[in-house]
């Protein structure tokens, strides 16, 4: 399972993005065989007021599966 993530509108710092494969990898590994790779991307918006995150899943032989999260 490969893991990509991806930062706009912020520098993505080796914690986070440590962090945020540990979180992942923890959370994924007993799924890991249908799945190809995850692309995490976070952004800030609205000049820093809210920050947005969302999971791309890649199956195989499925489609993807996309989830959202945005908050101030």
């Amino acid at each position: 399972m490969q893991i990509q993530v991806q930062v706009h509108g912020f520098t993505l710092t080796d914690a986070l993005d440590q962090h945020a494969r540990r979180r992942l990898r923890f959370a994924l590994d007993r799924f890991a065989d249908p799945i190809e790779a995850v692309i995490v991307r976070l952004s800030s918006e609205h000049g820093g007021r809210s920050s947005r995150c969302q999971l791309q899943v890649q199956l195989r032989r499925r489609p993807d599966v996309l989830l959202e999260e945005t908050r101030d």
